[in-house]
């Protein structure tokens, strides 16, 4: 039994209705490639090798009485593989507008709270004899550098046989959930603790609000903008649970030689080009945001290099997006300056782990 931590529950609050925060990664494979047949049957068998040692896999949430502390991981004694890994066919001829339809559809619906927060699906029908694979999960379960690792784990070269350092991991119906009681003792505990650890962080809450009102005033684009400040532009709406998807290929050679331009990593060349492409959007609607109020981006910020393997290990830092203008060196170097630097955080979120 494992406590959410501050941030892993902080993003189990927040979903709403149309604000899925779920994560997810589109994989698309070639079956020819493989010494051995690759289908859904296979792809079953390399994650049921694999629930002993990614507990993510296997553990759903047990919510404390009265909701007087953070939800419990706990293995899920009644877990069945065939509920998180399905099979379906995009519709012919298989090309992104089809598959895209369907990833969006796939992940317009919310994770099932009574089990473990993620799904596989298995895409057959992908023009040229490929497969796709989509895994999604909450983002209080993982985040993308943990689902990243986690399916680096998954689709390992070496062949798919049961794990040679134990048995394979298998549920106990017989295991109920930890007692009611115990949760809400174990809460009770953490409950009267609170209000020396909110006295912790108390201090790095004081020096960022003054950093913060340093800043406004001397430095818009590097300030931290204030609640309800978005600008008004065409991407600036309500939105539904519905989703969408779209992918563009850009060639990895080309994005390298650009970085090498400019002496910049290629993350900040994706970034300059998102950038871009939201200003063209903008600008087609007529609804560019104004020069007091530049584009900012969502960065990942490490915040407890200690944690465990299946925890949140990042959250979000906003930081100002590229220029907006139309000339591209402009963007890259723009997004140079504030984008490749290493960020750490001290906030009080960071020290609720």
């Amino acid at each position: 039994m494992r406590r959410l931590s501050g941030v892993d529950a902080d993003l189990l609050y927040a979903e709403t209705p149309t604000a899925h925060l779920h994560v997810g990664a589109l994989l698309i494979l070639d079956p020819s490639t493989s010494a051995a047949p690759f289908g859904v049957g296979t792809w079953r068998a390399l994650i049921e090798n694999h629930l002993a040692e990614l507990p993510p896999l296997r553990q759903r949430l047990a919510e404390v009485p009265f909701g007087i502390d953070r939800p419990y991981w706990v293995d899920d004694p009644h877990f069945d593989l065939d509920r998180h890994v399905r099979r379906i066919a995009v519709p012919a001829p298989g090309g992104p507008r089809e598959l895209g339809a369907l990833v969006g559809d796939l992940c317009s619906y919310k994770l099932d709270r009574t089990a473990p927060l993620w799904e596989t699906w298995f895409i057959e029908g992908v023009e040229g004899g490929r497969v796709a694979v989509l895994f999604k999960a909450h983002h209080a379960a993982m985040d993308g550098m943990t689902g990243a690792l986690m399916l680096g784990r998954l689709l390992a070269t070496e062949p798919s046989e049961p794990r040679a350092d134990g048995p394979r991991w298998q549920p106990e119906p017989e295991a109920a959930l930890p007692p009611a009681w115990l949760r809400f003792a174990s809460g009770l505990r953490h409950l009267a603790g609170a209000p020396l650890d909110a006295a912790r962080p108390l201090r790095d809450t004081v020096r960022s609000i003054r950093r913060v009102a340093e800043t406004l005033g001397r430095d818009v684009e590097s300030a931290t903008p204030m609640p309800f400040t978005a600008p008004r532009t065409s991407l600036n709406r309500d939105i539904t649970p519905h989703r969408r998807f779209a992918f563009v290929e850009v060639p990895l050679a080309d994005v390298k030689r650009v970085k090498e331009r400019f002496g910049v990593k290629v993350n900040d060349v994706a970034v300059a080009l998102c950038a871009e492409r939201c200003a063209r959007t903008c600008s087609r609607t007529a609804s560019s945001p104004p020069s007091r109020s530049p584009p900012r981006s969502r960065c990942r910020c490490e915040v407890a290099p200690t944690a465990p393997p299946s925890a949140t290990r990042c959250r979000g830092s906003s930081r100002p997006s590229p220029p907006t203008s139309p000339t591209p060196p402009s963007g890259y170097a723009r997004s140079s300056a504030g984008w490749s630097r290493p960020r750490s955080s001290t906030s009080p979120a960071s020290r609720t782990r």
